[in-house]
């Protein structure tokens, strides 16, 4: 017996499930340092990543959810002036900042697009006629309908059973949040399974009923041991979820 018998509904998380943010974000640092020739002229494209990143990874986890939740192209230019900062440019960054943050959302929808992990869009296709499919993601309205409509979530997901936590007024891991999902399936929360990336978002969906699959894609396989809510299974490609669901 599988511990997925009697699953009719699957709920897919879109960061770094549907899609891989670090391989999205490769791509836009190389996209920026060929179009702004004169600007990183002095940099490889692996510094203008590592000054960026450095920087995000300054700025304390509450800043930064503060900034995307209230104005997220604020939050954008200001990862981009630390960036430019840590490169060693100086005078007035802000309008260097806005060039390039404008420039970068520009074509993201393309790189998201380009990113998402081989054999995602295959397997939602082949798991529409088997299965109620949503998606339950983190974040403000403004920056997660953006991906979702660059990964053609309407060829997969009806819109009533899409959730973002901007619109919806709650985040995971927020119980209402997943029992909202279910019932939007006309489905009991122990018919439903959360595929998703986060352990702390995702996971605690068993809180409800739900059956769980973490998903690494890239990432290392983490310790689990001490987690309140283990996953009923752990994949690091969509090879082996479509072995569990197919």
């Amino acid at each position: 017996m599988s511990a997925f018998d009697g699953v009719r509904a699957v709920f897919f998380d879109v960061d770094d499930t549907l899609y891989d943010f670090a391989r999205s974000m490769k791509h836009a640092f190389e996209h920026l340092h060929a179009t702004f020739p004169d600007l990183f002229a002095q940099h490889k494209v692996d510094q203008v990543e590592e000054a960026y990143w450095r920087h995000y990874h300054g700025v304390p986890e509450a800043r930064k959810v503060e900034l995307i939740n209230t104005d997220p192209d604020l939050f954008r230019r200001t990862m981009w002036a630390g960036a430019l900062t840590n490169l060693g440019l100086q005078g007035e960054l802000d309008p260097l900042a806005r060039k390039v943050t404008d420039e970068m959302q520009r074509l993201r929808p393309r790189h998201w697009r380009m990113s998402m992990y081989d054999g995602a869009a295959d397997l939602l296709a082949d798991l529409r006629s088997r299965y109620i499919l949503g998606a339950i993601t983190n974040g403000p309205s403004p920056v997660q309908r953006p991906k979702l409509e660059a990964l053609r979530y309407q060829e997969y997901f009806p819109e009533r059973l899409v959730f973002v936590s901007g619109e919806f007024g709650a985040r995971k891991p927020d119980p209402s949040i997943f029992l909202a999902a279910a019932k939007a399936a006309g489905v009991e929360p122990r018919e439903c399974l959360m595929v998703g990336d986060a352990r702390e978002f995702d996971m605690p969906a068993k809180a409800v009923g739900f059956r769980t699959v973490l998903f690494l894609g890239p990432r290392a396989r983490p310790d689990l041991s001490g987690d309140e809510w283990q996953p009923d299974a752990v994949v690091e490609s969509y090879a082996e979820l479509r072995r569990l669901l197919l």
